[in-house]
């Protein structure tokens, strides 16, 4: 019985036999099976990642927008008439002597519309 089974396990060992070729083609499809896995949770980490590096960089550029406009003066109800830019002169001047006066306010812009 010993010799009959040490016969048999020396058949299923040839190179040629079934049992070896399905072992061989479990084993590749085992391995491209375990690669495509781990390509597939690799890209969707890499999404993930890259989802949240386009929410940070929308979050900081808001910030910054907002950061800019808290220097911004806003006069309201100053009238813009094309007969008469007198009042929009008179305060541009003025903030322009403001800024000259104070070495703090020398970084300031002044503009208009």
């Amino acid at each position: 019985m010993l010799n009959n089974n040490s016969a048999t396990l020396d058949c299923l060992d040839r190179p040629d036999s079934k049992l070896s070729a399905k072992i061989s083609t479990f084993k590749s499809d085992l391995k491209s099976s375990f690669a495509t896995v781990v390509g597939q949770e690799v890209k969707k980490n890499i999404e993930c990642v890259n989802l949240e590096v386009k929410t940070v960089k929308r979050k900081l550029t808001e910030s910054i927008d907002i950061k800019d406009r808290e220097i911004n003066i806003i006069i309201f109800n100053l009238q813009e008439v094309l007969d008469s830019l007198m009042p929009k002169e008179t305060v541009m001047r003025n903030a322009h002597k403001l800024k000259l006066m104070l070495v703090e306010l020398s970084k300031f812009w002044i503009s208009n519309d």
